[in-house]
């Protein structure tokens, strides 16, 4: 969508889908049934996934991949779209898209700035160090990070695939 206001339009649809629809319970008594693939964090679905048990007003669903694999897919075509970057979003129920990580921008920018507090370079012989590793299975790399527990936070030392 390349016209902002188009995609402006498109945003304001999709959020008045639930109002518009909503209206008719009194009125006709329907069933509203709303289905999709997760998109954007704070989108309409991960609203009415956020209300309490006791005031939704749906029964909330969730399928992912593993309900449907021997039914609707097999195991291999489920490997092969483990391959692609929108794996998580289209079959594990995982809420990705506009904002381009699985992170509020807000939590990744609070990071950054506490990140500006403490020079990597200088390493304390007294605190307690952590490796990870993740062997990286399949299509990922192998993974290296090397942590220290410092004034109540963890501080990366390292971090490499």
């Amino acid at each position: 969508m390349s016209d902002p206001m188009l995609f402006t339009r498109t945003f304001l649809l999709i959020e008045d889908v639930r109002h518009v629809s909503e209206r008719y319970i009194a009125k006709s008594d329907p069933y509203i049934v709303m289905v999709s693939t997760l998109n954007a964090p704070d989108g309409l679905f991960e609203k009415i996934d956020k209300e309490p048990e006791d005031t939704c007003i749906y029964k909330r669903l969730k399928l992912d991949y593993t309900y449907g694999l021997g039914k609707i897919y097999t195991v291999e075509e489920i490997d092969k779209a483990k391959q692609s970057p929108s794996f998580e979003r289209e079959y594990n129920l995982k809420y990705l898209g506009l904002i381009g990580n699985v992170f509020h921008t807000a939590d990744m920018e609070r990071a950054i700035k506490k990140g500006k507090l403490y020079d990597p370079d200088v390493v304390n012989g007294y605190t307690q160090k952590s490796i990870g590793l993740d062997p990286g299975f399949g299509s990922s790399p192998f993974g290296v990070v090397i942590t220290e527990w410092v004034n109540n936070r963890i501080q990366i030392l390292h971090a490499d695939e």
